[in-house]
């Protein structure tokens, strides 16, 4: 017979896989973006949309990689199976510290409505007029897809910026090119989006906050793969890009990388 313990955490999952199946974005959203040295925060997975939405476990099979990067390195994020929040970590100095994570690839499988209704939310409008162009528009959607999120977090004062700017290596990765919790008059927060660490361009972007996430900025990244961001008003910034190509695979036609930054001012 299974352990009450096992049975929980398979609840836990395939809840998880539930949500995760019907909502679109993912970021990471820590319970303190601002803590002081010495001080906890930990890591809410969140899918959704809008900024709203629910929290993953931490799984060791759903991500190959999920670490925080400080002026001293990389330390991997630990957890218990099925922990939410999906595990922390405790700063040490007056720092601006990276959380990076990296999912495994999964297979989405859509009605065509819903895959064209996506591909069009989401600046994807090369991949519908090529499935139109192909004359698949009626067909589903099927489609690999891989999580790429990080989010910036502020200990103390954030003097030590070292780690604002590192390159993670994740297949598709939005990189901040001033610091978002230092921004000049223009509260423009400059970034710049790889992908397989080379700048992408014509990538659409997009950025809103959690008080008025109606309110989406759309921008598209220039020929050296960045772009600019209006940080206007306070709360939390999710800022969100889709890169999306047709592969030969006997199981899926496409394959996607999403990437999300999040901070809070």
């Amino acid at each position: 017979m299974a352990s009450l313990k096992n049975c929980g955490t398979a609840l836990v999952v395939l809840f998880a896989l539930t949500v995760a199946s019907d909502a679109h974005d993912f970021w990471i959203e820590p319970t303190v973006f601002q803590p002081s040295p010495g001080d906890r925060t930990e890591f809410n997975l969140r899918v959704g949309e809008n900024l709203s939405g629910d929290s993953l476990p931490w799984i060791p099979e759903w991500f190959l990689d999920y670490r925080v990067i400080g002026p001293d390195g990389a330390q991997p994020v630990r957890a218990i199976i099925g922990d939410i929040p999906a595990g922390g970590f405790t700063p040490d100095e007056n720092a601006l510290y990276t959380v990076g994570y990296f999912s495994g690839a999964d297979l989405a499988d859509l009605e065509p409505e819903k895959f064209n209704a996506y591909l069009m939310s989401e600046g994807l409008e090369h991949a519908l007029e090529t499935r139109r162009a192909a004359g698949e528009e009626n067909t589903r959607g099927l489609e690999y897809y891989s999580r790429c999120a990080k989010s910036i977090i502020k200990s103390g004062d954030g003097k030590d910026t070292t780690a604002l700017t590192a390159i993670i290596g994740y297949p598709l990765e939005i990189i901040p090119l001033n610091n978002p919790y230092a921004l000049g008059k223009d509260k423009t927060l400059n970034i710049r989006v790889l992908f397989n660490s080379k700048p992408i361009s014509d990538l659409a972007v997009f950025a809103f906050n959690s008080a008025e996430p109606e309110k989406q900025q759309r921008t598209t990244t220039n020929a050296d793969g960045e772009a600019s961001i209006a940080v206007l008003s306070s709360g939390t910034w999710l800022i969100k890009a889709v890169h999306i190509y047709e592969i030969d695979n006997p199981n899926a036609d496409w394959e996607s990388f999403w990437a999300s930054l999040t901070f809070r001012l």
